[in-house]
């Protein structure tokens, strides 16, 4: 990572630096890559299956008298005064506060630690390379607290302006800071876009621990066998093909293993262990005890099936901690994203001599500003009610995949402050809505355990469907997974107990006929007064004018996803919940 900017090898440096960024993606690239593929195949598997598609019904029938319905704009609902929406405006604010407090504790022990503790000389350059820092801290911000393109782009534009003129002021050398303090803010960026795609939201549960495995066989090798570690170019080198190949397979194969002893009793799994970590540490070769290469391939496979048995219970611990609650996907990701931010600044400690001895400042820079954010939004959720005082019923118009997960984002910082949301689920919000339950019956291939495939599994799931505030001081979306013969089922005594019903009807037509089904059952359980419907310009209003025989709707006009369309939509359920 040169600073050296001159003319005789600049294309070397520049080459270098691609290089770093290159290297720097490629971790988040993969789990990007993997989330996509994990995404893709279960869907694939779980939501193209004869039994997992709610929507295969006979034509509904048409009835011919016509009912009065009428669309709104988002301007003629009238802003409501109800407690709950300040409530919710509240936790909103005061999560983003806790968001902020916590970034700012990060950067602050980040800017001290590089100003006070690096050797970089004049001050100048320390005060450059600390601001510069800023620059990734400011995206993160920035997509944690939701902020939108446009402004985005404006604040580092505003960032890069000022930085300029700091370096302006402050250094008589501005050419040679303003070529590497730039880079040294940007070289991390596309690894951080990689991280927050919301792609990995809903496996990074399972990512995590896998991640936690590979850095912590490296730690361990650094601490016991540092030899391996500043050797690893020669070993890198002897490294053939055939064992490259040997390593994958049993990888691959150790997860199989491991798959079909996670879904036997406890006795098995800790046999299984026990054997594992005998074939480590007894059997597995070492520098001074050269052994037999099948008992040294004995010892590879018991490695691999103890690394996947570690990251099955590091799965299990979280979804522990999200049951209390602490954790959710969500803040997973956040610290994901903060973690890989500070081992690029632990690289800098460790390959630059301007940076020896600072290794642990940022992991405590990093801890700290964790330990802040949830201490805080311990004390918030402490504030709230424990329990969901309302339930929402969403709805929709069954689209392809992903269609409607912009109107589950849209809840997500006004009804989920407030209330829980109960949803049948479909292709469409199939990854959206998946939990850390499902998430391990799919690896395990145990879905079937997960739907509600009769009168038993529907009772127990509304009797024990979640309520309680989650870590992000939230309440949960509790999706209910039906197959073809109980969706029906399930549908009507959730109906029943909604306080709220959200339809949406964007882009509906009789061909969605699960949506037929379920518009004519709220006519005839005389729910319509509870019932929110949202449409747009491709909405067949006819055919819902003469489905709902002799009853007076309105529809509000959500086709653009407005502030203004958002704000009269949380208004419109809190009225209705009340009524």
């Amino acid at each position: 990572m040169s600073m050296d900017m001159s003319s005789k090898n600049g294309c070397i440096v520049v080459l270098g630096l691609l290089a770093t960024t290159m290297i720097l993606a490629t971790i988040p690239a993969v789990l990007n890559l993997v989330s996509r593929l994990l995404r893709a195949h279960y869907r694939r598997v779980i939501w193209r299956s004869p039994t997992g598609d709610p929507h295969a019904e006979a034509p509904a029938e048409i009835d011919d008298l016509a009912p009065r319905v009428s669309f709104m704009q988002a301007k003629d609902v009238a802003i409501s005064q109800h407690p709950a929406g300040s409530e919710a405006a509240e936790a909103t604010r005061d999560v983003q506060i806790a968001l902020g407090i916590s970034a700012a504790v990060y950067a602050s022990s980040v800017v001290a630690t590089i100003l006070g503790l690096v050797t970089l000389k004049p001050f100048a350059s320390r005060l450059a390379m600390a601001y510069a820092s800023l620059g990734p801290q400011l995206l993160l911000v920035m997509w944690t607290l939701r902020v939108a393109r446009r402004q985005k782009m404006w604040v580092f534009l505003i960032y890069g302006a000022a930085g300029a003129m700091l370096v302006s002021l402050t250094s008589a050398d501005v050419l040679q800071i303003m070529t590497w303090a730039p880079v040294f803010a940007l070289l991390i960026i596309p690894a951080l876009l990689l991280l927050i795609d919301r792609v990995i939201e809903p496996f990074v549960i399972l990512l995590l621990p896998v991640l936690f495995v590979i850095f912590g066989v490296g730690v361990l090798l650094d601490r016991t066998q540092p030899e391996y570690i500043r050797q690893g170019e020669e070993v890198l080198k002897g490294i053939r093909p055939w064992f490259i190949l040997f390593g994958l397979s049993s990888a691959i194969g150790g997860f199989y293993l491991v798959r079909a002893l996670l879904r036997r009793r406890w006795p098995a799994r800790v046999v299984a262990s026990s054997l594992a970590l005998i074939g480590l540490v007894v059997l597995n070769p070492t520098n001074d005890r050269p052994v037999p290469g099948v008992i040294g391939i004995v010892g590879v496979i018991g490695a691999v099936v103890l690394q996947m048995l570690i990251v099955g219970a590091l799965f299990q611990f979280l979804m522990s901690l999200q049951d209390r609650p602490i954790l959710t996907n969500e803040l997973m990701q956040v610290h994901l994203a903060w973690a890989w931010l500070t081992l690029y600044f632990e690289l800098w400690a460790w390959m630059t001599d301007k940076f020896v001895g600072l290794r642990w400042w940022f992991v405590c820079a990093f801890a700290a500003a964790t330990v802040a954010l949830h201490v805080l939004l311990f004390l918030l959720r402490r504030r709230r009610p424990q329990t969901a005082k309302k339930r929402l019923l969403l709805l929709r118009a069954f689209g392809g995949p992903d269609e409607r997960q912009d109107l589950l984002d849209d809840l997500r910082d006004t009804w989920q402050r407030v209330g829980a949301i109960d949803i049948i689920v479909a292709s469409d919000v199939a990854t959206r809505t998946l939990q850390p339950g499902m998430l391990a019956a799919f690896v395990l291939r145990r879905t079937g355990e997960q739907f509600l495939g009769s009168e038993q599994a529907i009772a127990k799931w509304l009797e024990e469907h979640r309520a309680a505030i989650q870590g992000d001081a939230r309440y949960p979306v509790n999706p209910a997974f039906c197959p073809n013969h109980a969706w029906k089922r399930a549908f009507i005594p959730l109906v029943r107990s909604a306080d709220a019903v959200l339809m949406d009807v964007r882009d509906f037509t009789m061909a969605h006929k699960g949506c037929v089904w379920e518009l004519k059952t709220l006519r005839d359980e005389k729910r319509l007064g509870r019932v929110v419907f949202l449409a747009n310009s491709r909405t067949d209003g006819q055919s819902i004018v003469r489905l709902l025989t002799g009853h007076e709707i309105t529809m509000l006009d959500f086709g653009h996803r407005t502030k203004d369309e958002r704000r009269a939509l949380f208004d419109q359920l809190l009225n209705v919940a009340d009524t």
